[in-house]
C-alpha cells in the first residue's frame, strides 16, 4: 500500500515537473524566436512590414513665380486636388467606376482595372480642377481620397506661351523659360506617406515628410504684358490680312538690350498646351533660321563705309534692274539707273548692294558679319537658341559673294538680325539682348548673379557689356539713310508715323525648298525693322512674316498700334 502511494507520489511530480519542463522549453523557443525577430534580423523584418504597410508619394513642391517688367504675375504655382483610390477600401468597384468615368471623363474599363488592384494606392487623376473635385467629393465614395498639389497656372491665358513654355503633371519644365530655368523653378520634393493598418484599412497617414526647397527663385522679366499683348494682337491682325502662315515681332529696348514683347503666332495657352500641336510652342524668334534678304544691305554698306570703300554721296550704277554675275543674273523689284548710296536704302536695290558687297574683301566681309553677330549664339538666355550659319570666305564664289551682299545664302535668327541693327541705333555699340532682368530667392532678395557653393557665377542676368562694331559716324549716317525707307518712294512706307521720324529697312527673300533644292517663287519672308525715334531711338522693332499673300502690308499690321510722340519707356502708351 506505500509502494503503491509512494509511487502516485513520485508520479505526480514527474509529471508536474516534465510538464514544467516542457513550458520552459516553449518559453525559451518563443524567447529565441522573438530575439531572431526582433534583435537578430530586426532590419530585415522592418524594412519587410514597412514594404507592406506603407507606400511613399513623392509630391512636387510649390514652383516659383515668374513675373514682367511691372511685377505682374505671368506664372504662379495653385493648390489643387489630386484623386486616387485607396483599393482595400472600394466596396463597389463597378459602380464607383461608372461614376468617375463621366466624371474624370475617362475609359470605365480603365478605372475600374485600377479600382480592383492589389496595390494600396493608385493614382486616378492628377490635379483636376476645383469644381471637379467637388463633384467628385459630394458623389461620397467609399475608398476615393485625394492628396493636395500644385498646380502651374498662366493667369493671361493665351499670352507669350512659346516664351514661357509650360510644365508637366509633375512640374517638370517641358518648353520654354520654364524648361532652361527648370532648375531655379522647380523646389525639391517632398514625400507623402500611405499607411495600412491591421485590419487592412489603408489611410494616409498623417505624418509625411514635407521638405522646404531651398534653391526657390523666381524670375523677373523685362517683358512689358502691355507691349506685349500689343504685339501679338497686331501680329495676329496683320497675319490674318495678309493671309500669312506664322509670324514672329520682337520689341528690344535700343539702349539697354531689354527685350520688351516677344511675340509669335500661332501661338498657344501654356494652361492647355495639351490642345495644340508642337510647332506651336516654338518661339520663331530665336529658333528658327531664315535668308534675312534687304535688311542685311544695311551691314553691307555699314561694312563698306567703315572699309573707305564706299563715301556717303557716292552713287552707283543699277543697270536699269538687271545684272549678270558668273553664270547667274540678279535682278531689282523695279529697274534703276544711277542711284546714290541712300536711295540704294530706300529703293532695296539688289544690284548695287551686290556691286558694294563685292569691293569688300571675302575675309573682311566674313569678319563684319561675325562682328554683328550672325553665325553666333546672341546668347539670350531662352532654350534652343538658333546658331545661324554664314560660310566660311574660302567657299564664296562670286555669286555667293554678291548674294551674301543682299542677305541671301545667309541663315540668320530674327534675334540675330534685330542686334545687327540695333547696333545703328546705338552708335555703333553691338548691346546684347536679355530676357530676365533679375531673380528673387525666398528671402525676397533680387540678384542679377547666381553663384554655386564655391563661388562659381553659374548664371547671369540683365545688362551684358556692349562692344563696339561700328563708328559713330557711319552708325549715324546708315541711321539716317534708314530715314528715306519710311518716307515718300521708300520701300516701307507703310511704317510712317505722324509727327515721328522712323529709321527702318524692308526686306524680302524667296524661301529654299529642302525638297526641290531650290527657291519657291511662291513663297517668302516678309520683313521690317525699324528704330524710332530716329534721332535718338527708344524701341527696335523687328517683324518677320512667313508666306504672306499680300507682301505689301507687312508693316501695317504694327503701325496702327505703335506709339506716336513717345521718347522714353514712361511715355509708351498704346
Amino acid at each position: 500500500m506505500n509502494k503503491i502511494r509512494q509511487f502516485n507520489v513520485y508520479s505526480f511530480h514527474s509529471r508536474i515537473f516534465s510538464i514544467m519542463c516542457l513550458i520552459g522549453f516553449c518559453f525559451l523557443v518563443v524567447l529565441g524566436r522573438i530575439f531572431y525577430l526582433q534583435i537578430w534580423n530586426a532590419d530585415y523584418f522592418h524594412e519587410l512590414a514597412q514594404r507592406q504597410q506603407q507606400r511613399t508619394i513623392q509630391l512636387e513642391s510649390k514652383r516659383s513665380p515668374i513675373y514682367d517688367r511691372q511685377q505682374r504675375l505671368l506664372a504662379i504655382s495653385v493648390k489643387v486636388d489630386s484623386v486616387h483610390a485607396l483599393p482595400q477600401r472600394v466596396k463597389e468597384p463597378e459602380k464607383t467606376a461608372k461614376i468617375l468615368s463621366s466624371l474624370l471623363q475617362m475609359d470605365e474599363a480603365v478605372l475600374l482595372k485600377r479600382l480592383k488592384s492589389k496595390r494600396s494606392f493608385v493614382w486616378l487623376k492628377r490635379q483636376i480642377s476645383p469644381v471637379l473635385s467637388t463633384k467628385i467629393k459630394a458623389a461620397n465614395l467609399k475608398g476615393i481620397a485625394f492628396l493636395r498639389e500644385y498646380r502651374r497656372y498662366y493667369p493671361l491665358g493665351n499670352f507669350a506661351g512659346p516664351l514661357l513654355g509650360f510644365t508637366g503633371v509633375d512640374s517638370q519644365g517641358l518648353e520654354g523659360l520654364e524648361y532652361e530655368y527648370q532648375d531655379l523653378l522647380q523646389g525639391k520634393k517632398y514625400n507623402h506617406v500611405v499607411e495600412q493598418d491591421g485590419t487592412h484599412r489603408v489611410v494616409p497617414s498623417a505624418e509625411y515628410n514635407r521638405v522646404k526647397a531651398s534653391n526657390h527663385y523666381a524670375l523677373h522679366l523685362t517683358i512689358d504684358s502691355s507691349i506685349q499683348y500689343f504685339a501679338e494682337k497686331a501680329l495676329k491682325k496683320g497675319i490674318a490680312r495678309m493671309n500669312a502662315k506664322k509670324g514672329t515681332a520682337i520689341v528690344m529696348e535700343t539702349q539697354t538690350g531689354a527685350i520688351l514683347a516677344m511675340a509669335n503666332i500661332p501661338g498657344f495657352d501654356p494652361n492647355n498646351f495639351q490642345r495644340y500641336p508642337r510647332s506651336h510652342y516654338l518661339n520663331y524668334a530665336v529658333t528658327s533660321g531664315y535668308e534675312p534678304g534687304s535688311t542685311l544691305k544695311l551691314v553691307t554698306l555699314a561694312s563698306a563705309l567703315e572699309e573707305n570703300i564706299l563715301q556717303k554721296d557716292q552713287a552707283f550704277f543699277c543697270e536699269n534692274g538687271s545684272y549678270q554675275i558668273a553664270d547667274q543674273v540678279i535682278h531689282d523689284i523695279k529697274p534703276h539707273g544711277w542711284l546714290t548710296v541712300e536711295q540704294i536704302i530706300q529703293k532695296s536695290s539688289n544690284i548695287c548692294a551686290s556691286k558694294i558687297g563685292l569691293a569688300i574683301e571675302k575675309e573682311r566681309f566674313f569678319d563684319y558679319l561675325q562682328q554683328f553677330g550672325f553665325g553666333n549664339k546672341v546668347n539670350i538666355g531662352l532654350s534652343a537658341e538658333a546658331v545661324g550659319k554664314v560660310p566660311v570666305p574660302e567657299d564664296w564664289t562670286e555669286v555667293d559673294h554678291a548674294s551674301i551682299s543682299f542677305g541671301h545664302g545667309i541663315l540668320s535668327s530674327p534675334i540675330q538680325l534685330l542686334t545687327a541693327i540695333n547696333s545703328l541705333g546705338t552708335g555703333g555699340m553691338l548691346v546684347y539682348p536679355y530676357v530676365i532682368e533679375s531673380v528673387e530667392n525666398k528671402q525676397g532678395e533680387r540678384a542679377q548673379e547666381i553663384k554655386d557653393v564655391n563661388g562659381k557665377v553659374v548664371h547671369r542676368f540683365g545688362a551684358r557689356n556692349k562692344k563696339r562694331v561700328l563708328s559713330e559716324n557711319t552708325a549715324s549716317l546708315i541711321k539716317q539713310f534708314m530715314i528715306s525707307v519710311t518716307q515718300k518712294g521708300g520701300s516701307g512706307v507703310l511704317a510712317a508715323i505722324p509727327g515721328v521720324e522712323v529709321a527702318g529697312k524692308t526686306g524680302t527673300t524667296e524661301i529654299f525648298d529642302e525638297v526641290t533644292q531650290t527657291y519657291s517663287k511662291k513663297e517668302h519672308f516678309a520683313s521690317f525693322v525699324g528704330l524710332v525715334p530716329a534721332a535718338s531711338p527708344v524701341f527696335t522693332i523687328l517683324v518677320v512674316v512667313e508666306s504672306p499673300k499680300k507682301i505689301t502690308l507687312w508693316w501695317d499690321c504694327c503701325r496702327t498700334n505703335f506709339p506716336r510722340n513717345c521718347r522714353t519707356l514712361s511715355d509708351f502708351s498704346w
